[in-house]
């Protein structure tokens, strides 16, 4: 072999070395960009997704804490409003049932303003007595009265659509400022709830028209 062939040779030798070389490397190359660019996806497009899923699902599960309290308060409420009921006794619910009656009969009714008025022993004369239903339904008022809250949540709403209303109008004869005040008391303080609405003095200062509101079950 001569000189030349030998140095052929190694060209050829040098040439396919450097070859490999440049495959190896160009392969390097192609896998460094693919993960470039899945690394640039994760990061621009993946990671986002990712973080915008774990704060739905973050939200959900205060959501559904949020909802799981308000059921465990109101289970609360309500075992709370079993035990108060199972400790009520006959006389306290016969109470009760004269406070709010589950029926509207006047004749009862009658009977309880004439007994506040002539009961008194002040000279008060019952000249005439009105009875009329009411057919709106009551509102927060009546509520208000019983437990001193304001009306704060519909199921509660939904509780007085079942009260109904009654309009009293009393005439009464030989009033002054001392047994009217008497007069009032009675009323406020009658186990029957009762409201006064309106007092309409007559001009000689010795008779008025009272106007009031009573309320009961209606459902």
């Amino acid at each position: 072999m001569t000189n030349e062939q030998k140095k052929d040779k190694l060209a050829i030798s040098q040439l396919s070395a450097l070859g490999a070389q440049i495959h190896k490397y160009f392969i390097f190359a192609i896998i460094s960009a693919v993960i470039a660019v899945l690394l640039a996806g994760y990061f621009f497009l993946l990671n986002p997704k990712i973080s915008q899923i774990k704060l739905e699902i973050a939200n959900k599960e205060e959501v559904q804490s949020r909802q799981y309290d308000d059921l465990d308060s109101y289970l609360k409420r309500i075992t709370k409003y079993k035990q108060s009921f199972d400790q009520i006794n006959e006389d306290q619910m016969r109470k009760i049932n004269i406070m709010l009656p589950e029926n509207s009969e006047y004749e009862d009714l009658i009977v309880e303003v004439e007994k506040i008025v002539l009961g008194m022993r002040e000279g008060l004369v019952l000249k005439s007595l009105t009875i009329n239903p009411i057919e709106q339904k009551s509102t927060g008022n009546i509520k208000e009265i019983i437990s001193g809250e304001k009306e704060e949540k519909k199921g509660e709403a939904n509780w007085m659509e079942s009260i109904g209303l009654i309009e009293i109008k009393a005439e009464i004869e030989g009033i002054d400022y001392g047994n009217l005040k008497k007069l009032l008391s009675a009323f406020e303080n009658n186990l029957r709830l009762i409201d006064i609405k309106e007092i309409d003095s007559a001009l000689d200062g010795q008779n008025l028209t009272l106007t009031m509101q009573t309320y009961y079950m209606t459902k």
